[in-house]
């Protein structure tokens, strides 16, 4: 596990087999940098449950304002429950000194990963970025930017299985200890966007523009600005276009707009929208969110028929996506007919793909590639055309190989799909596209619009059906592990956090009253007043630290708390200030004037010196039955044994395919 760091000194737990806070004992460190030492503990009040503990730079345990403000990025960070987020636990103290408490993730770092590979394909992109993208969409909605998307904070657990680290909090400590020491943190500014560099306030489009950089550098092998004048290029320059056969290339460079408001709405739009249907949930089949076969994310990246049966690829050859990229590119090229696209027939009878004694001919491929060119074809922009008949072909050809492989295991076992469970497999597929307008009513509607015969496409949600039918009897079904004591483990958890939240109303409530103290006070008193209540309310991590926030220029805090303190005279209180933190009242006890640089001395700029008080607000996470956090632990137990299953299955099948083909047979053990 790694950790791309600055060069500072770092506050140490004290080494192997410490106790930190009277509760975690250092087991090794697993990282060190200036963004704070890693260690592996274990939790001695937890059945000895193994957390990963970052320790924070010693540099900021002096600094009083960074470590609320951290403390504060790191509280709301907490509450944050996602499959892939790296989910912070505590903020704890030992002796002094802070430390963060967070899931320990065994495996590599995504630039750990390309820094061997060099690069990745496409389809290994989408299949690792997208639940990536799904939990930075999932954290905007909680009002949450990550503010440091980059492939160093993307963790790939053995299985695959790829996690998003450090939600705000790398950025704070990046961005304290550039201000501190005048170091810009190496590996950070090449995600960046122009409006970060800018100084801007955070917004999600933000972490669109970081997303689809580090999207650019899995399938280019580089970032996007890598040598030279990088934030000039950034600000002003557009990056080299990705391969021409790179279908989301056209949503990445959307990603990297300058302006804010030319990117896509989210991330998963970057890795949705446009091409990835096939790898739409849950029909996914893979163990987690990445290969079953352990290390890498896209080993064995070309076997898609595990990660996507043919029938949930055809929206991304055709149908509704196909006519988005027509929205986009409506120009029509005469010389492009649909009558110079087809693909040619030659040697029809030559065998492709065979399972047992099933064969796929040459003819019978071109056939349905044809048909595919016929509905759509003649507006798919040229320079795509020869990709696009390559992975129609090898859709054809994945679908024919998983539909034999099943059929023959699934005789085997004894399984058979009626008529009842098809209507329930169809009703569940339709589920997929409910809120869309253009959404199918009817499962035969569905089959029409798909750019496939609307037989084969009734085959192909046959042969998922029964697919899915065979796994709830071979691995769900058997399934006995009793998940509840987890569950009510996990559930009393979010009860424990939600006891210390005050809803807006609440915490408003409490800092009326908190003033109206105030407002009654002598005035030769209200200082001394204010600094007791600042020490009960500032959620500092010190009692003896109170409130006080030291001096800070403009631009280092909130911007409504900048405003107003900088407002403010000395030795005067504010009006009540509402912030994403909650309601301050703030006090200005010093103000230094800007300083023009003159001979050796540097120029200064004008700085405030406050304190204030601080009502937290947090909104309550809501509280979910036992059963349903029971299934979900379940089912996240069951994804590594599904994909084990099923290349279990392909590997022990009689497959052969001619050498255009061979790419497609499953990997060995």
């Amino acid at each position: 596990m790694t950790y791309n760091t600055i060069n500072d000194a770092v506050t140490m737990p004290g080494g192997e087999g410490t106790l930190l806070a009277n509760r975690y004992r250092i087991i090794k460190q697993l990282g060190q940098g200036g963004m704070g030492s890693v260690w592996l503990a274990e939790d001695t009040q937890l059945d000895n449950k193994q957390f990963a503990i970052k320790m924070l730079p010693s540099i900021l345990v002096s600094n009083k304002r960074a470590y609320c403000q951290l403390k504060d990025e790191a509280l709301v960070a907490m509450r944050l429950v996602h499959p892939n987020i790296v989910q912070i636990r505590a903020f704890e103290e030992n002796n002094g000194n802070p430390f963060l408490v967070m899931d320990y993730i065994e495996g590599q770092t995504l630039d750990d990963y390309l820094a061997e590979k060099g690069k990745i394909s496409e389809d290994a992109t989408i299949r690792l970025l997208k639940p990536i993208a799904a939990a930075l969409d999932y954290a905007h909605g909680e009002g949450v930017v990550h503010r440091d998307v980059k492939p160093a904070n993307i963790m790939i657990r053995k299985d695959g299985h790829p996690y998003i680290l450090d939600f705000g909090i790398a950025r704070e400590i990046q961005e304290t200890m550039t201000r501190v020491t005048g170091k810009l943190s190496s590996g950070t500014l090449l995600y960046m966007s122009p409006e970060q560099l800018r100084g801007l306030p955070p917004k999600p489009a933000q972490d669109v523009y970081s997303f689809a950089a580090m999207a650019y550098e899995c399938m280019s092998g580089h970032p996007p600005f890598y040598r030279g004048a990088i934030e000039d290029q950034i600000k002003n320059e557009l990056p080299e276009p990705l391969e021409p056969h790179i279908i989301i290339s056209g949503m990445v460079a959307q990603g990297l707009s300058k302006n804010p408001e030319d990117r896509p709405p989210n991330c998963t739009a970057l890795v949705e929208d446009n091409f990835s249907r096939r790898d739409a949930e849950p029909r996914r089949k893979e163990g987690g969110q990445g290969s079953s076969t352990g290390g890498s994310p896209v080993r064995g990246g070309t076997w898609k028929i595990v990660a996507a049966l043919a029938v949930t690829v055809l929206a991304a050859v055709g149908g509704w996506l196909w006519r988005q990229d027509v929205q986009k590119e409506s120009t029509h090229r005469p010389e492009h007919d649909v009558e110079n696209k087809v693909m040619p027939t030659e040697n029809p009878d030559e065998v492709m793909v065979s399972v047992g004694g099933k064969k796929l001919t040459r003819g019978e491929i071109d056939k349905l590639v044809n048909a595919v060119l016929k509905k759509d074809g003649d507006k798919l922009p040229a320079e795509k055309l020869a990709y696009q008949k390559r992975m129609i072909a090898e859709q054809v050809a994945q679908g024919f190989i998983m539909d034999n492989v099943i059929a023959v295991k699934a005789a085997e076992l004894g399984y058979k799909v009626s008529d009842d469970d098809f209507k329930a497999y169809n009703e569940k597929t339709l589920k997929r596209f409910e809120g869309r307008p253009d959404a199918p009513k009817t499962i035969e509607e569905f089959a029409e619009k798909m750019p496939f015969p609307k037989d084969y496409v009734l085959q192909q949600l046959k042969s998922q059906a029964l697919i899915e039918k065979m796994i709830e009897g071979e691995i769900s079904s058997k399934n006995k592990t009793d998940y509840s004591a987890e569950a009510k483990k996990t559930i009393d958890d979010i009860k424990e956090n939600n006891a210390t939240m005050l809803s807006d109303a609440d915490a408003e409530k409490k800092i009326k009253e908190l003033k109206a103290t105030i407002d009654v006070t002598p005035d030769a008193e209200k200082s001394a007043k204010f600094a007791e209540l600042a020490k009960a309310n500032s959620d500092c991590p010190s009692g003896s630290r109170g409130g006080d926030l030291g001096f800070f220029t403009h631009g280092e805090m909130v911007p409504e708390f900048d405003k107003a303190a900088f407002e403010l005279p000395v030795g005067k209180i504010s009006d009540i200030v509402k912030t994403k933190f909650g309601y301050h009242l703030i006090l200005v006890t010093d103000k230094k004037p800007a300083v023009e640089a003159k001979g050796e001395t540097p120029a200064e700029p004008e700085s405030v010196k406050a304190s204030h008080i601080l009502v937290k607000v947090g909104d309550a996470q809501k509280v979910p039955e036992e059963a349903e956090v029971v299934k979900l632990l379940k089912d996240r137990a069951e994804r590594s044994q599904i994909g084990e299953f099923l290349q279990d299955i392909l590997r022990k099948a009689n497959i052969k395919a001619a050498d255009k083909y061979k790419h497609l047979l499953p990997s060995p053990e």
